[in-house]
């Protein structure tokens, strides 16, 4: 998806991917690949389909938090939903994610925010028009 090969497959490759891309690339062009390779990942019409049926809405919120828990601990590891407040309402429309397995493995905060935070913000903004904050937490020191 990135165009960047390497000899390692599933999810090493994809961590192996992004230390490359993070060692040759500046911050601007890193997040720019990130974002092409996750456009790439979704045709065109599935991005309509979701935006016209799932407009921002409590349902919606709470459907990609769910959505969220069941079909990406592959990348972050294991997560859960909590609650938020959205005017003056409680929703289960957050994902809390104890331990980031991404951000373990390439152990850079910078990494996390340029290969992750930042594109897939944008990317699920831009093209679904769903709006979504990540807060990564720090490494511990060693």
């Amino acid at each position: 998806m990135t165009g960047i090969k390497n000899g390692k497959h599933g999810y090493q490759g994809l961590i192996e991917a992004a230390v490359t891309i993070s060692r040759i690339f500046r911050l601007d062009t890193q997040c720019e690949i990130v974002a092409s390779a996750l456009e790439r990942a979704m045709p065109s019409y599935i991005v309509t389909m979701i935006k016209v049926m799932m407009p921002p809405s409590r349902f919606s919120r709470e459907y990609f938090a769910a959505f969220t828990t069941i079909f990406f601990p592959w990348l972050v590891g294991p997560c859960e939903v909590r609650e938020s407040e959205v005017d003056g309402t409680r929703e289960k429309n957050v994902v809390y994610i104890p331990k980031c397995r991404f951000l373990e493995s390439t152990n850079c905060v910078g990494m996390c925010t340029n290969l992750c935070k930042i594109p897939s913000q944008k990317f699920m903004q831009d093209s679904l028009g769903v709006s979504v904050y990540m807060s990564p937490s720090k490494l511990p020191l060693l």
